[in-house]
């Protein structure tokens, strides 16, 4: 058979490297498309994946409160009143709205000069009273110890959270941080365990590796006696309306707060499954761009080589006529010239692919660490490397009819007497 005929394929390497430079510079746009699409491919990856990461730091469903002035006078009160939510406030909500699966609280205690102290060393950490739901909601990785549990709210104990840095300055590390005493203007509390934050781009309120956490139970008589708490998230059941159990929020709590119904801007929320939804259209977006370009200049160069090798038959014409008067077949004069055309479409493609691929480790080992930027894992899915592989075969395929056929029509007779 011709394709395992070792002659036939000394003479396809023959053919392509008796004109180097031609043959570069036309096998240069293959080349040239194929390592753009696996740039670009792996840069859209990198993004899409950095993203994902930033969002795996809060639960899917959550929605954040966000409170505003009030922007419409209403039942007596001006425009422009502040309001403030409570722990009750939070329960009778979740107890009128069943979409609610949980519910998070949060108060940032400012500390005053003296700060955290502990074995005679300070540290100007923020500290967070929340309530037991917070966690269930904003995703932390516990790095030593345990999580404040129901009991440590309810029995309002003196127990704490260290951010992975506040461990760190105050004690040296994490496991020595445990069962230690800390001392702030709000009194002693006990590490129990040491926590950071799992997504390295969003956060809710103060860093958490900067940050101390203490039940808000402990703090509410000494500090927030109203009971007034500073951030409120909520998080809802598989499958419930999320629009409708936001609008039933937002109405509670204009009724609640005399705000007025038509006032757009007193009450908002933060919406993470719309954010994803948007970063999603934004990808699929620049992944049919990156597609679009990539297969275009890929074409680019597959047209190139289909015009180089019709140059190509012209230029052999009298090598492809004696072959047609030996008594080659036209399935052989056509699957040479397939087989040239394939090989050097696909020896361009592999070399852009094994380049993009090379190019795109270094970035991705440049990003590593890189805590400010939503870019992270730029590579490419085997699957998506074999799709191209394959664009690449059918490529050189197409780029081979043309002049192949036309090599087909070569009448012996002319090709000899030509000179």
């Amino acid at each position: 058979m011709i394709l395992f005929d070792r002659d036939t394929w000394h003479e396809v390497a023959e053919t392509i490297g008796r004109n180097k430079r031609r043959s570069i510079v036309t096998a240069f746009g293959v080349f040239w498309g194929i390592f753009m699409l696996i740039i670009l491919l792996s840069l859209s990856n990198g993004f899409r994946n950095g993203i994902k990461l930033a969002t795996d730091g809060v639960a899917t469903s959550m929605v954040g409160l966000d409170r505003q002035s009030t922007s419409v006078a209403y039942d007596g009160l001006p425009a422009g009143r502040s309001w403030n939510m409570t722990h009750s406030d939070v329960e009778q909500i979740v107890s009128l709205v069943p979409e609610i699966k949980s519910s998070g609280t949060s108060y940032t205690l400012w500390n005053d000069a003296t700060g955290i102290m502990a074995e005679g060393k300070k540290d100007d950490a923020v500290i967070s009273a929340i309530d037991a739901g917070y966690f269930d909601i904003l995703y932390v990785r516990l790095l030593a110890g345990r999580m404040l549990r129901s009991a440590d709210h309810q029995d309002k104990r003196k127990y704490c959270l260290l951010g992975k840095s506040v461990a760190s300055k105050l004690f040296g590390g994490n496991e020595q941080a445990l069962g230690k005493s800390i001392r702030c203007q709000f009194g002693n509390y006990t590490v129990v365990g040491v926590v950071d934050q799992q997504s390295t781009l969003f956060n809710v309120g103060p860093s958490i590796h900067r940050s101390v956490y203490i039940p808000y139970a402990t703090v509410e008589q000494s500090v927030q006696p109203s009971g007034v708490v500073g951030s409120v998230m909520f998080s809802f059941h598989d499958g419930a309306d999320r629009k409708a159990a936001m609008q039933k929020i937002e109405r509670i709590i204009k009724a609640m707060k005399r705000i007025a119904p038509e006032d757009k801007k007193a009450v908002t929320f933060f919406d993470i499954e719309e954010i994803l939804r948007v970063f999603e259209g934004i990808t699929l977006a620049l992944n049919i761009l990156v597609w679009i370009v990539g297969i275009g200049t890929l074409l680019t160069g597959i047209v190139g080589i289909s015009n180089i090798l019709l140059v190509t038959v012209r230029e052999r014409t009298q090598e492809i006529g004696v072959r047609r008067a030996l008594g080659a077949k036209p399935w052989d004069i056509i699957t040479q010239m397939l087989m040239e055309s394939v090989s050097l479409t696909l020896l361009a493609g592999l070399l852009g692919i094994v380049s993009g691929v090379g190019i795109m480790s270094v970035v991705a080992q440049a990003f590593v660490g890189a805590e400010d930027v939503p870019f992270t894992d730029p590579t490419v899915d085997l699957g998506l490397v074999l799709l191209a592989l394959l664009i690449i075969i059918i490529g050189g395929l197409v780029a081979g009819l043309i002049p192949a056929f036309k090599a087909v029509e070569v009448k012996a007779i002319e090709a000899i007497r030509e000179e």
